[in-house]
């Protein structure tokens, strides 16, 4: 993947759409689109969103994982049954605040 720092100023990204979004298909590259000096957007192929999007939901998961061994390494972990028996008072007790 080139350089995410590489941008394409919006006007000339609107001026000829077709061919830069035929370019993503081809490339799989994003371009960063500018105005007056700023990234204004990122426009990228739909499978390279994609793929961004598995890696990113991936990783967030990974730490997920990370955290909670390391909580129940520590000792911080409950058993499922008493989480679900505070679940379900803490829902009851909201209901019988609202009755």
């Amino acid at each position: 993947m080139r350089d995410i720092d590489a941008t394409l100023l919006l006007n000339e990204f609107l001026a000829d759409a077709e061919a830069h979004l035929q370019r993503l298909r081809e490339s799989g590259e994003p371009e960063v689109l500018t105005a007056d000096g700023q990234a204004v957007a990122v426009v990228m192929s739909p499978e390279v969103f994609a793929r961004l999007r598995r890696e990113l939901e991936e990783a967030q998961e990974r730490a997920d994982i990370e955290i909670a061994t390391r909580e129940h390494a520590e000792g911080k972990a409950r058993p499922v049954d008493e989480v679900f028996a505070d679940i379900k008072k803490a829902i009851l007790a909201k209901a019988k605040e609202s009755a």
